[in-house]
């Protein structure tokens, strides 16, 4: 489920120029901030699963007694979105720039570093899903 050498860029039809900050409404954090907190604050730390697992943590304030290797297997037994269909790609203008080890990074749109990654021919280019289905 991990990426690895892999860059995605923002949705197609996304209306970003640039990344922004993921605004909080209301007292419980939603994905796509606990995503962008996880990323930012460690880049090049976590893998795809490692976020998306923190991510689950957090939001069924599971202990972290409970939150075992055993647990993380039976999360990961079910499908789980990937970051392509993040909101911090399809809304807030961050690109995942996945490294050699499949560790994940956040780049800004709009940025020369994210023109770099667009055109670097050793990753794979991916885009993030779209907000809307096409005709």
């Amino acid at each position: 489920m991990n990426y690895v050498s892999t860059f995605i860029r923002i949705a197609p039809d996304s209306s970003a120029m640039v990344g922004t900050i993921p605004p909080i409404r209301g007292s419980r954090k939603p994905i796509h901030v606990l995503q962008y907190e996880i990323i930012s604050e460690s880049p090049y730390q976590h893998t795809q699963e490692d976020v998306l697992w923190i991510t689950h943590i957090y939001r069924k304030d599971i202990p972290p007694t409970d939150a075992t290797e055993a647990a993380r297997s039976a999360f990961f037994k079910k499908d789980q979105p990937c970051l392509r269909t993040s909101a911090l790609s399809k809304k807030y203008g961050w690109g995942f720039h996945f490294d050699d080890a499949g560790r994940v990074a956040l780049i800004s749109a709009g940025t020369t570093e994210y023109d770099r990654f667009t055109n670097r021919q050793s990753l794979q280019q991916l885009s993030a899903m779209r907000n809307k289905r096409g005709k």
